[in-house]
């Protein structure tokens, strides 16, 4: 038995023997329950009762399977695959060629000289008169009405708005650097041992007010004369160059191509076929069969036994003693009230 088989069979027997503490109940506690009365016609006391459930230890007896394992030798077969040399006889078709005399009959072609007659057809040509109408153009002046448009321009007052840039002059105070003149007194130098004055050109800004000028755009209605071009139909007269067809008959010659037959004495050569026997050699493929030795390796499964040690599990059911608690279940009388009569 495998140790997991081994292992569910022990929790199996512990859980059946747990089961069977917890439904042994004292007899009277069972009684108690049994009587109409309940614990009070059990107990002696009329008036109404209490249950007090209180644990109890008590020593039980289980039987548990304890497993055992040990090693047993034991004698297995098995088939070992052992190749052999064996000796086997084989027939080897070979292919031989040998030269056989054969006759051949064949048909030989040769051409010879006949006369035959043959009908052919000859073009010949002749000119035959044919008439034919063709067309010749002819031109004539025809006069014409037709309707000619005439442009004519006729002056019109019309108002629009221009757009007139005006003039606007404006002052505007500006800043502008100026160099003014000024004495300055040197300090005393090494060139100088007693100073001097000089005169320098001083920057410093004034404000100078300039005038500028700019443009304002300004829409501004005026009336312009505008040409109108109108057209007005006028009926011309015109002359025009008219091309009319006109049938005209002639007699031209056509010639005129026609077959006719024709017949010709001509030379051909017609094919003749002869036959004619002639002796070949010709090569024949023989299969010659022939027995050949040789060593096949065969492989064959040979039983051999051996010993191989196996771990063997045996189960060994073992007594011992365990503490419980069993729930017991006691009667208390409950205080009884006094009865008014």
């Amino acid at each position: 038995m495998a140790p997991d088989e081994g292992d569910s069979m022990k929790r199996l027997i512990v859980s059946v023997a747990a089961l069977a503490l917890v439904f042994q109940v004292p007899g009277s506690a069972w009684a108690c329950h049994r009587n109409r009365g309940g614990c009070a016609s059990a107990c002696g006391y009329g008036g109404g009762v209490q249950y007090q459930v209180s644990d109890q230890q008590q020593k039980r007896t289980v039987y548990e399977c304890v497993p055992e394992t040990h090693v047993e030798e034991r004698t297995i077969t098995e088939l070992v695959p052992t190749p052999r040399q064996i000796q086997q006889q084989v027939t080897v078709c070979t292919p031989t060629y040998r030269n056989v005399e054969r006759q051949v009959t064949t048909l030989q072609c040769s051409y010879e000289q006949r006369q035959v007659q043959r009908t052919c057809l000859v073009p010949v040509t002749t000119m035959v008169e044919r008439t034919i109408v063709e067309c010749v153009p002819e031109y004539q002046n025809v006069q014409q009405q037709v309707t000619v448009m005439v442009p004519e321009y006729q002056q019109v007052q019309q108002q629009r708005q221009v757009c007139v840039p005006r003039q606007v002059t404006e002052v505007v105070p500006c800043q502008i650097t100026v160099c003014t003149p000024t004495m300055v007194q040197l300090p005393p130098s090494c060139q100088n041992p007693c100073g001097a004055t000089v005169c320098r050109m001083v920057p410093h800004v004034e404000t100078v007010n300039r005038t500028i000028v700019r443009y304002v755009p300004e829409m501004r209605n005026e009336t312009v004369t505008v040409n109108v071009c109108n057209y007005r139909p006028t009926q011309q007269t015109v002359t025009r160059q008219v091309c009319t067809l006109r049938q005209v008959q002639r007699n031209i010659q056509v010639p005129v191509c026609r077959l006719e037959p024709k017949t010709e004495t001509v030379t051909v050569s017609v094919p003749v076929t002869t036959p004619v026997t002639r002796n070949v050699t010709v090569q024949v493929c023989e299969l010659v069969p022939s027995v050949q030795n040789r060593t096949v390796t065969v492989v064959e499964c040979v039983p051999t036994s051996r010993k191989v040690q196996v771990p063997v599990t045996t189960y060994k059911t073992v007594t011992r003693e365990i503490t419980v608690n069993v729930p017991v279940v006691t009667c208390v009388p409950a205080p009884v009230a006094p009865c008014a009569y």
